[in-house]
């Protein structure tokens, strides 16, 4: 049997009873706590503006009624009004206090991935194939996973996590509500929170029906019903998950479902949820939304008598998330069993009360977007359990995205890791280099420049602005090469930096001391001979006095001087 509270107990943010509000005592009025499935809890009430006891409801106060613990830590926390007989009331509007946690973050960042094992400051990283971070209570990957790793340290537990799937959370600088409605998001499932014991739990909309045979009838407890039928209908879906992954692998080849077990006409929609990576996966959620949106949906709203409070109907319970039956042949001839969705009542009259039950997607939608408008709770994209759901853009870590109209100036940070093609656009200015130090080749304004694991330069280096290449080993210069625009010619120099051959188009000019003792030079032809009529054709270089010699005979050869040195010959094959 269900009992009228008496008073409304004020506790200090230690936990000390301060004060007892009652309606007799106090004039406390219009107590109403107001519940919401996956949404926002409150109650508000008012007080005389005179009235003593104010001074124990301070921001960090605990307000204990109805089986639940509010906060005052929120905008817009107390309203000072003056009704119609000029009488002054505080107006104090609570929040259940779970809504606490959105001032808590996890410190300083958490990350169960290899590969980003110290994240930014406040990032969170949990991933399906990280390490644990359970001490083996939950797999790595679900939802009780990530969602033990983020309470602890915060005062609040996990209860029950029946949720299933494996995904990554990955998001950065927001709370931990923000993380927790985020699991919601990803998982799907129902948000229970027990306020009073700090303990919230993740349900599973398939497992959890609690049914206590409670209903609400025509004639007995039901004093308004409003029904709402929503007719978005869909009986053909494309699925799309995490970058454009389609059903087709497992679903015969086709890239969308059908469902005509209300009508056969065809109306389109898509179905899009990047959270999911694993094709048959897509499929089980785009065909669990397919069946709730290919017919009406209906959305019941009532004011009825809550009679728990009489002995004859003491047996009676509900709260809300529970399953009731809707008995009205009239409004609802199907005596439909729905979700209890919302629970509204005055807590010290508790059978003044409104109910909201069922589950249209888009009226609960909008209901929790403007609930958690601050928050970002409900984006307007839907889960395949037809549960709301959604990601933003903002303030997450995004793998493999496709990303249009991205400047630079928005990369501040992060280690790039993937393989990338860049086709068409240029990249200019600073350095690039292939390790920030040790053997590595730079590109930059100096040109091109490589090192050894000394940092010495060791290998070709080019420098801008020069027609040149240098070669080095270990630090020095060994070899290199220029253009020399005044006598047009390609300077080459050896180990001493001395140049040793000119060449300009056809003609080579040598220098120094050329050593042809262990050369055998073949393929050569009888060119100068042939263009010469003279049995010997001689051409010297006199800057260094070097003579070619060639002779015609039984052999032909050249014989190589160095003034009257004899250095060699070469035998004309």
């Amino acid at each position: 049997m269900a009992t009228i509270p008496k008073y409304i107990e004020i506790k200090t943010a230690t936990g000390q009873r301060a004060a007892f509000l009652s309606p007799r005592a106090d004039k406390v009025k219009e107590a109403y706590p107001d519940c919401r499935l996956n949404g926002e809890s409150t109650l508000e009430f008012l007080l005389p503006a005179t009235s003593a006891k104010i001074e124990y409801l301070t921001p960090e106060c605990q307000i204990w009624a109805g089986g639940r613990v509010y906060t005052l830590l929120k905008d817009e926390a107390v309203d000072t009004v003056r009704d119609k007989k000029n009488a002054l009331w505080a107006k104090f509007m609570t929040v259940e206090r779970w809504a606490e946690l959105d001032r808590s973050y996890v410190e300083p960042s958490l990350s169960n991935d290899p590969l980003s094992p110290i994240p930014s400051d406040l990032a969170v990283i949990i991933v399906g194939g990280g390490s644990d971070l359970s001490g083996g209570l939950y797999t790595v990957g679900s939802a009780a996973h990530a969602l033990y790793a983020i309470l602890q340290g915060s005062g609040w537990t996990m209860g029950t996590c029946d949720v299933t799937g494996t995904h990554d959370l990955e998001m950065e600088k927001v709370s931990r509500l923000q993380l927790i409605k985020e699991i919601q998001n990803i998982w799907g499932g129902y948000l229970v929170w027990d306020s009073v014991n700090k303990v919230v739990h993740l349900r599973n909309a398939n497992t959890w029906q609690n049914y206590t045979g409670f209903q609400i009838r025509y004639k007995k407890n039901l004093e308004h019903i409003t029904r709402t039928q929503s007719n978005k209908l869909v009986t053909k879906m494309y699925a799309f998950g995490h970058d454009d992954l389609d059903v087709a692998s497992v679903n015969g080849g086709f890239k969308f479902i059908v469902n005509n077990s209300y009508t056969p006409r065809e109306y389109i929609g898509v179905y899009k949820n990047q959270d999911i990576y694993n094709a048959q996966e897509l499929l089980e959620k785009a065909t669990a939304e397919l069946s709730l949106i290919c017919r009406p949906r209906y959305l019941y709203q009532t004011k009825m008598v809550d009679l728990r409070t009489l002995p004859e109907y003491s047996h009676e319970d509900f709260s809300v998330g529970d399953m009731a039956d809707v008995i009205d042949s009239d409004v609802a001839p199907d005596s439909p069993r729905v979700r209890i969705i919302r629970h509204k009542y005055n807590l010290f009259q508790p059978w003044k009360c409104e109910v909201e039950i069922g589950d249209p997607q888009e009226r609960l939608i909008e209901k929790l977007k403007a609930s958690f408008g601050t928050t970002g709770f409900v984006d307007s994209k839907y889960r395949g359990n037809g549960q709301s759901s959604g990601y933003s853009i903002e303030d997450l870590t995004i793998e493999d995205a496709k990303i249009k109209s991205l400047t630079a100036d928005k990369i501040t940070a992060g280690t790039i890791t993937a393989t990338i093609s860049i086709l068409g656009p240029t990249i200019t200015g600073g350095l690039i280099r292939t390790a920030a130090s040790g053997a590595r080749i730079e590109i930059s304004g100096n040109g091109i420049e490589s090192f050894n694991s000394s940092n010495q330069r060791h290998g070709i280096n080019a420098a801008p602005g020069n027609a040149a290449i240098d070669l080095y080993y270990n630090g020095s210069q060994k070899y290199g090469a220029s253009y020399n625009p005044v006598d047009g010619k390609v300077h080459m120099f050896g180990n001493a930096l001395d140049p040793f051959l000119y060449t300009n188009g056809d003609f080579s000019d040598p220098k120094g001391t050329w050593d042809f003792t262990a050369a055998a030079v073949s393929g050569l032809n009888n060119y100068a001979l042939a263009n010469h009529t003279h049995s010997a054709y001689v051409k010297t270089m006199s800057s260094q006095n070097l003579r070619m010699q060639s002779f015609q005979g039984a052999t032909n050869y050249v014989e190589i001087w160095l003034g009257t040195t004899y250095l060699g010959k070469v035998d004309l094959v």
